[in-house]
């Protein structure tokens, strides 16, 4: 009998364990980069809580041509919320 392979749709948390383990960023940078504690950023990385939307917004522009812009949309993206540039 053949396994049926289920797509699942990327989640907030799936985006930031992947960019952690490509960019090798410690839970101190996410702490500074979302300005939150300790705890928040592991319940981040255990998808028990996500960045607020307002928050992932300001960083994905503030930070648009670096990771944590990509990051930042792409967590928007698999929360349902599509991020657009202004041109300026």
């Amino acid at each position: 009998m053949a396994k049926i392979q289920i797509k699942t749709k990327k989640t907030a948390k799936d985006v930031l364990v992947e960019y952690q383990v490509r960019y090798q960023f410690s839970d101190a940078d996410l702490m500074e980069l979302f300005g939150v504690s300790r705890q928040m950023v592991w319940n981040y990385l255990t998808g028990r809580m996500a960045p607020s939307i307002t928050r992932l917004l300001w960083l994905a522009s503030s930070k648009a041509g670096e990771w944590e812009g990509e990051m930042c949309r792409e967590m928007l993206l698999a929360r349902g919320y599509e991020f657009k540039a202004v041109a300026a």
